[in-house]
């Protein structure tokens, strides 16, 4: 509260300069103080604004590429869907196959049976009877060695289907978790988001009451250091005024001891020093 100064002599000009040089200083280091603890608040105020800023882009930025990610993932268990199905579809195939040939072995074993029996055709003297049965075995057999081919064609697409699966079974996983540790950070981003955003209006709040305190401390410093002006003046022109009566009474004690001094040389009365001091002033 502003102190009112009194009126009075010189003395009580003198109390009410240093009540309102206190008020000044005062008030003064106040209008200091709320300065400093504004600038803080501009500076977090700052620094969250900018954060604000990154989270909002990353935010923005963040639904297409979880989209993108999701994407990949699903056409990675849909192509490993296909390689499983093409998988049983060959299991089928070559089960169905082998059933109906009723074959058994590898390629190199059958091979060579074909080879013995034709050999033998060649070089054995066999009637038309065994002739026409050998060859009918070794037909059969040829049959059955085109079945194992096939058979043996289907199992290395397996295999090859086997790998395919892995690998795009481990880049579906991949993608998951991408995906996973995607939308885990942008969950944090959004809480650090509104967060952010709570903080950034009790900040803008804190700055609008300083500013309002700073702007009521500038107008008390205004109406002090006015008052103080105002009393200063006042004080010099009623030292002026002090020091011309002061003049005055002294000049008018001064005549008086002139009128005494020649007076006392008309009576011829002897002159002290401070007589003859009056007199040398004169």
């Amino acid at each position: 509260m502003m102190i009112q100064p009194e009126t009075g002599g010189l003395r009580s000009t003198k109390e009410d300069i240093a009540t309102l040089k206190n008020q000044v200083d005062e008030t003064s280091r106040k209008k200091r103080g709320l300065q400093a603890k504004k600038q803080e608040v501009n500076k977090s105020l700052s620094e969250s604004i900018v954060e604000f800023k990154r989270l909002k882009g990353e935010l923005d930025t963040a639904k297409p590429k979880r989209e993108d990610l999701q994407k990949k993932r699903d056409e990675a268990n849909k192509q490993v869907k296909a390689f499983i199905d093409e998988v049983k579809a060959l299991d089928r195939e070559k089960a169905k196959v082998m059933r109906k040939h009723g074959v058994h072995g590898d390629v190199a074993h059958m091979t060579k049976r074909i080879e013995g029996m034709e050999l033998k055709v060649e070089t054995e003297a066999l009637s038309v009877s065994q002739e026409k049965k050998l060859m009918k075995s070794i037909n059969e057999l040829k049959r059955s060695l085109e079945a194992v081919k096939d058979a043996g064609k289907a199992g290395q697409r397996l295999r090859e289907l086997q790998v395919q699966i892995e690998e795009v079974k481990l880049m579906a996983n991949v993608f998951h978790y991408k995906l996973l540790n995607h939308v885990k950070k942008q969950s944090e981003n959004f809480r650090h988001f509104k967060a952010l955003s709570k903080k950034i209006n009790v900040l803008k709040k804190e700055k609008r009451g300083y500013v309002s305190q700073i702007a009521e401390s500038d107008e008390r410093f205004n109406q002090a250091n006015e008052l103080l002006k105002n009393k200063l003046g006042e004080f010099s022109k009623r030292k002026d005024e002090k020091r011309g009566e002061r003049e005055k009474r002294n000049e008018a004690l001064l005549k008086e001891k002139e009128k005494e001094v020649e007076e006392k040389i008309k009576r011829g009365k002897k002159l002290t020093n401070d007589d003859l001091l009056v007199f040398q002033k004169k």
